[in-house]
């Protein structure tokens, strides 16, 4: 198997973990605008708070001057600077784990959600276009792709994919704007080390659109 079909195929099963099966785009972008009842029409708008290296692990990163600003649309982006400490020859497991919380965020108000995680051609996988983590991976120049040298690197505009989530929130029943989101992104390096790991919290707010469909 060529190493672009790897890519693709890899991909591919990613976007199904992470999105399900059984709807096409147009589907999901109707029952997306009708969401919110009486008509009106909505698109979600994520929000991001407390964005840092992992502060209970040790890895080979860090994290800083990290800085948040919002464009005409009420979209939310991150800027930093991202320190490799290690450099990274080749991704072992890059795995997402997602908490939900409801009225805050103390222990006994958020419960685990969710965890996905991949093991095949991730050096591929991490760079892939589509998936829900790939504008904050294209905002870090020099660019993070392997073999991931050491050294500074600045983050412009990162964010997760908006569209993403949205296909992601019309095949499910869940309210996501009513919770709160914490998140962790880590990356395991070629000897089964943490070597990357950011956590964050992500809440969604609904916003009427005006145009009939999400472009």
């Amino acid at each position: 198997m060529g190493a672009l079909t790897e890519c693709l195929l890899t991909a591919a099963a990613a976007w199904v973990a992470l999105l399900g099966l059984g709807l096409g785009v147009a589907d999901v972008n109707a029952r997306l605008l009708n969401r919110g009842g009486g008509g009106a029409r909505t698109r979600l708008i994520p929000k991001y708070h407390g964005i840092r290296h992992c502060d209970n692990k040790t890895s080979g990163m860090r994290l800083f001057n990290v800085t948040q600003h919002m464009d005409e649309d009420g979209y939310e982006y991150v800027d930093a600077e991202l320190e490799m400490l290690k450099p990274i020859n080749t991704i072992k497991a890059l795995t997402l784990v997602i908490h939900r919380c409801t009225d805050g965020l103390g222990p006994n108000q958020c419960e685990y959600f969710n965890r996905w995680s991949w093991s095949a051609a991730l050096c591929s996988l991490a760079v892939a276009k589509g998936m829900v983590w790939s504008p904050s991976i294209d905002s870090i120049s020099p660019p993070f792709k392997c073999p991931v040298s050491a050294g500074l690197k600045h983050v412009r505009n990162a964010s997760l994919d908006a569209r993403v989530l949205e296909q992601y929130a019309a095949r499910s029943p869940i309210e996501w704007e009513k919770h709160s989101w914490p998140f962790e992104f880590q990356l395991f390096n070629e000897e089964d080390k943490l070597t990357f790991c950011v956590q964050g919290v992500g809440e969604y707010r609904r916003v009427i659109v005006k145009k009939e469909t999400i472009g």
